[in-house]
């Protein structure tokens, strides 16, 4: 140990050296952070994470004072809602982190939960996805997963966050069911339905299952009430990829309560470690379909 710690000041002195004649250093330590990556100009980004896009108004004041302290001044709104603070200098991104963490801010976890604003905000939305993003990212802010996992939450069929996209993807739904002694025949059901799902057959109206995405419209916009809510959940995805091979993800399971997606986020990423081969460069869907993507999906199931 008192060997180790005289290498490292010795490689700070060195560090001070150059930096104070000038020289060029690289700082390729520093992407060693979670959350820290290079720019092309040669300074660093620091994603800061926030509960799916909302973020406290002391923790954003907070992360504004240390880009102007530490970075170029500048904030970026990312595409999976964190926070980035711009241009910090390779000399500056230990202190930096110190900060960060000392502040309470965080940058690691189960790749970021992305979600929208779900029921509580829109009104096509049909379930809570804000609130369940931050108990996903608290549930397993401290796992390690051989590879990024990635989370997208929509609220409705619009799919407004690409949920198969992800390598777990939920979306909301309802299942709808006529009450034929309600039900007048007026044709409003099928009006509103954009997939064609729902025809009047002799006076009464009827849902093609095959058709139905379950967004809930045909419930909204029955003016005798005669569509029903028969069922209301979660559908779950798992495999999906937005990268360099784009694909859309295997269907886990429809209409899960909401107790039930951490269990089988869990299940997943066991089974995930498990089979893992190449840590850092499979994702979850090549892990699936190295496995079986059927013998993959029973042995999550199981699990729960």
């Amino acid at each position: 140990e008192e060997f180790a710690g005289l290498k490292m000041q010795r490689f700070k002195w060195e560090l001070k050296r150059r930096l104070d004649e000038g020289k060029k250093v690289k700082f390729y330590w520093a992407s060693d952070y979670p959350g820290v990556m290079g720019e092309t100009k040669g300074t660093f980004f620091v994603k800061i994470k926030t509960n799916a896009g909302l973020i406290g108004a002391d923790q954003l004041a907070k992360a504004a004072e240390l880009a102007k302290k530490y970075g170029d001044g500048t904030l970026e709104m990312t595409t999976r809602q964190s926070v980035e603070i711009q241009g910090v200098p390779g000399a500056s991104v230990d202190k930096l982190m110190a900060d960060v963490y000392a502040n309470g801010l965080a940058t690691i976890g189960m790749g970021y939960v992305l979600a929208c604003v779900g029921m509580d905000y829109c009104t096509e939305g049909l379930v809570e996805t804000k609130k369940l993003a931050g108990e996903l990212t608290m549930e397993f802010a401290q796992r390690l997963t051989p590879h990024k996992m990635k989370v997208g939450i929509s609220g409705c069929a619009n799919a407004c966050t690409r949920p198969t996209r992800h390598d777990v993807g939920l979306m909301g739904q309802v299942r709808p069911e006529i009450d034929d002694e309600k039900c007048n025949g007026c044709g409003r059901c099928a009006e509103l339905c954009r997939v064609d799902a729902i025809s009047i057959v002799h006076g009464k109206a009827v849902i093609d299952k095959d058709k139905c995405v379950t967004c809930g419209w045909c419930i909204r916009g029955c003016p005798s009430e005669a569509a029903i809510e028969k069922e209301r959940g979660y559908a779950m995805w798992i495999g999906g990829n937005d990268a360099r091979r784009p694909a859309d993800g295997i269907l886990l399971k429809s209409f899960c309560t909401k107790e039930e997606i951490p269990k089988l986020i869990d299940a997943v990423a066991k089974t995930l470690v498990k089979y893992k081969t190449k840590p850092g460069r499979e994702r979850l869907g090549n892990v699936m379909k190295n496995v079986g993507e059927g013998k993959f999906i029973k042995e999550v199931l199981e699990q729960v």
